[in-house]
This record gives structure tokens, sequence and C-alpha cells, in this order.
């Protein structure tokens, strides 16, 4: 009969036991960013089929995944891999009423788990998402985010709800 392993945690007291998880989930954070220049080759080939924007995804973060262009990036001081998806530039004559619904959009939760921002520089609507590297056990977990962002930039073009250029 084969023992069950034990857990590190029994026979620890409530502080003692804390004290370990916390220093377990540190450990991990001084991981994250070597796992996700690890795991970002891999995403970008699978994401897109081939290795032709790998160059330019291992320096910017940025790639282009059918019709949607989106830029990745890992926040070291939060631990969050984030997600930016660009939707395209408000219509001139419509812009303050494309904002409102973006912000309508993000109010009501409308897209759960995206929200709708304008790019700073560029004044172009972006969503944009993001997971703490504790929850990305592989780049399964991204290329999900991003089938999902692209879906739903998809779906906004497409819809009209926002008001964009052509």
């Amino acid at each position: 009969m084969s023992e069950t392993p034990s857990n590190p945690l029994d026979g620890m007291d409530l502080d003692a036991m804390m004290e370990e998880i916390i220093s377990m989930a540190e450990g991990m954070d001084r991981n994250a960013q070597e796992r996700y220049t690890e795991m970002l080759p891999r995403l970008v080939v699978t994401v897109t089929g081939d290795d032709q924007q790998l160059p330019e995804a291992i320096a910017s973060g940025r790639l282009v995944v059918d019709d949607c262009t989106f830029a990745l990036r890992f926040n070291a001081d939060s631990g969050q891999l984030e997600f930016f998806c660009d939707v395209g530039v408000p219509a001139y004559h419509s812009r303050e009423e494309t904002y409102r619904k973006a912000l309508e959009f993000n109010l009501c939760r409308t897209i759960p788990g995206i929200a709708l921002g304008v790019h700073p520089s560029s004044g172009r609507i972006v969503a944009t998402a993001s997971l703490h590297m504790l929850m990305v056990s592989d780049a399964s977990v991204c290329v999900q985010m991003i089938d999902t962002l692209k879906g739903v930039v998809q779906e906004l073009r497409a819809s009209g709800e926002l008001a964009l250029e052509d």
C-alpha cells in the first residue's frame, strides 16, 4: 500500500501556514517574468500559425491575429499579463458618443472581464484584459484570452454599436 504524500503545511499553526503560503507565492512572482519570456514564443506561434511575427512580438509584444492587432506585456509591478486589442478609431463626428458607449459598456459590465479604453496617444478604442501570472499555467490560457478578445473586437466592429471609421 502506497503512502499518501504528506502536506507540507500539516502541523503548522495558522501564522506559520500563512508565512509559508506567502513565501510560495512570492517565489512564483519572482519567476513570473521568466515564465512569460519563455512562454511568449510558443504563444505567438500557436495563435499566428507560424514564426514570422516572432521577432516583433518578442521585441514589442505586438502581434496580428486575423484582422486584430494585439499588444501583450508583462507588468512586473502587478504580476499581471496584460492583453490589449485594437478596436478602431472612433468616427470623427461621433467621437463623444463612441467614448460614452465604451464607458457604458464598462459600467454595465456588458463584456465581463474585458474593459474598453482609449489609447492615450492615438485616441483608438482598445479592448483590454489581464491575468495574474499565478493563473497562467501555460500558453493555452493566453490563447483562450486572445481568442476571447478577438471575438469581442470582431463582434463590436460588426455590430456598429461603436461608431468607428472604416
